[in-house]
């Protein structure tokens, strides 16, 4: 009986080991082959205890669809605009042919959709500063473009930054943290 518990114990790490390897090396496919896309966000920081620091976005949900897809899984293709920014362009309840594309969680008619990323995770010494600075780029007069830059390979998306006007948000804060 109690080899059977050790054997089912083994089987259930190694599962578990295999699932948190397929995702980190999915990941690293979208870092390293993916197609680079900006897009445009807006933001805010809060605080959260128990997950850390991180910076908290939104992203523009412009989707066409005339599909009911409330509740099920649906693809998003993006497209990039003359301006070099990226945007979700069609939702479908079927996986593209050809082009980049996202898998979302689809509600509603009309195109709605839970964007795929919603989060920036900083380190804590940084992330203070951080929110300082994504705070004043997105108000004042003296407003400036927030976006981040993601990944796309073969549905999957990876976050690599989030910019303020073409420089790393993380590169800005480490910089300003500096000369304090």
């Amino acid at each position: 009986m109690k080899k059977w518990r050790v054997i089912l114990f083994g089987v259930a790490v190694l599962l578990i080991l295999g699932v948190v390897s397929y995702k980190i090396v999915r990941s690293e496919l979208a870092r390293r082959y993916g197609t680079p896309y900006r897009m445009e966000v807006s933001g805010f920081d809060p605080h959260d205890p128990f997950r850390g620091r991180y910076l908290a976005f939104s992203m523009p949900n412009t989707a066409r669809s005339e599909l009911e897809l409330n509740g099920t899984t649906a693809y998003v293709t993006l497209r990039n605009a003359s301006d070099g920014t990226a945007y979700f362009d069609v939702l479908s309840g079927e996986k593209p042919q050809k082009g980049d594309y996202l898998k979302v969680n689809a509600y509603g008619y009309g195109g709605m959709f839970r964007a795929p990323f919603e989060r920036f995770y900083l380190n804590e010494t940084i992330a203070l500063e951080a929110e300082r600075i994504l705070q004043s780029a997105l108000s004042g007069p003296a407003r400036k473009r927030a976006e981040i830059v993601l990944r796309v390979h073969h549905g999957f998306a990876c976050l690599e930054d989030l910019q303020i006007d073409g420089t790393s948000i993380v590169t800005l804060a480490r910089e300003k943290m500096r000369w304090k």
